[in-house]
């Protein structure tokens, strides 16, 4: 009887956590196909199959939950939701996406359904505007035009909040909410009917600007969404790029987030790395800062690190040697010899709006190009403007 209940139970368990992932591709010849899965903006392969009589199977238990897809030969994606549940699609090689029919999964029934009325409303959207670029703006069709886009917009809406008010235990529900954008209040307004706040909107905006995403839920960062969002918040567009400025919305965002969770990496590093790599003077600042709050600082565990230990030490090191260099510290009080190579100043003392630092080695040939002449025109044309000199080293006599 025990052995009996065991086997029960087995097949139960069997059947319970059944997670292929199956596909029915009409058209498609015998081929090596593969799994991809997105983290941020990049794609991976995640698995690789035979393809025999259009059905190919792929073991989901794998897999994280997030954004997958079948890619054939020819670049062709057939993309799905995985979320531990078994998947079956069948399509069409002519068409993967338009032609999917979702035999199993409720996840997929729900998003391939979405992509389809997202598609058809945009091809509809984009045919209106380009008809009322032909047309007047104070006319009566220009109205009724922009009546149809904004009603197109309104619908795609309700269909939105519709899956995420009905379906928010499925992960296509975050997902779609993840997408959207969040609702604007209207400014303000004083006893007189005026605006308090110009900036209001857009303060709000970027406030906000994270509400309908759960910085918790590591599946959200396995999509291809996340990532645009992420990049445009820390565009021009959003925010002065001032290395000050990053760095608090920086901190304010992945302070939000589980320590060494899927989410927290990713952004801890795309935010360290996209600013380290920043094309603007004193941006490194935002990487020594995200490396000594996040990498290297008090409280943090190098062995917890998803980063490995040599890359960890030199990104560490290399922090540490620009802690002092970056925009903003207070330099050591440097005290030599000025230009006249006969005075001492010291840094502390020197009283100037800008003061310039410039040093050569005495046996650079390159260096000496710069002839006494030229360097006292050079040091003519700085206090005139209130900048003053501190050089380091030899004056050039030759």
């Amino acid at each position: 009887m025990k052995l009996l209940y065991t086997i029960i139970f087995i097949s139960i368990s069997f059947f319970g956590f059944n997670q292929n992932l199956k596909f029915k591709i009409t058209g498609q010849a015998d081929t090596t196909v593969h799994l991809v899965k997105y983290f941020g903006k990049g794609l991976y392969y995640a698995d690789t199959a035979e393809i025999k009589k259009g059905v190919v199977t792929f073991d989901g238990s794998k897999q994280e939950p997030g954004v997958l897809a079948l890619f054939l030969p020819g670049q062709k994606m057939l993309e799905f939701v995985y979320n531990n549940e078994e998947v079956y699609i069948e399509s069409d090689v002519k068409n993967l996406n338009n032609l999917a029919k979702v035999k199993k999964s409720e996840e997929n029934k729900i998003f391939l359904n979405y992509i389809k009325f997202i598609n058809t409303q945009r091809m509809k959207t984009t045919s209106i505007i380009e008809q009322r670029k032909n047309v007047a703006k104070d006319s009566e069709e220009y109205k009724q035009l922009t009546a149809s886009i904004d009603a197109a917009t309104k619908k795609v809406k309700e269909y939105q909040q519709n899956i995420v008010d009905n379906h928010w235990d499925l992960l296509v529900a975050r997902i779609i909410k993840m997408s959207m954008e969040i609702e604007i209040p209207e400014a303000p307004l004083d006893e007189n009917g005026n605006m308090i706040d110009s900036n209001f909107r857009f303060n709000y905006y970027r406030t906000h600007y994270f509400d309908n995403v759960d910085l918790n839920d590591d599946r959200l960062v396995r999509t291809p969404i996340y990532h645009s969002k992420l990049e445009k918040y820390f565009s021009p567009k959003m925010m002065v790029q001032h290395w000050d400025t990053v760095i608090k919305y920086a901190f304010n965002l992945c302070d939000q987030m589980v320590p060494n969770s899927d989410m927290y990496q990713y952004n801890v590093s795309w935010i360290t790395s996209n600013f380290e790599k920043s094309k603007i003077m004193g941006m490194d600042k935002v990487f020594v800062y995200m490396a000594k709050r996040y990498y290297c600082g008090d409280g943090v565990r190098p062995e917890e690190s998803w980063v490995k230990k040599d890359k960890l030490e030199k990104l560490c090191e290399k922090a540490q040697k620009q802690t002092n260099l970056v925009m903003g510290v207070k330099p050591p009080n440097i005290i030599l010899r000025d230009t006249t190579d006969v005075q001492w100043r010291d840094f502390y003392s020197i009283d100037a709006e800008y003061t310039i630092l410039y040093f050569w080695d005495p046996e650079c040939g390159h260096c000496k190009k710069v002839t006494p002449k030229l360097q006292t025109l050079y040091e003519k044309k700085f206090r005139e403007r209130n900048i003053e000199i501190f050089a380091v080293g030899k004056a050039i006599d030759k």
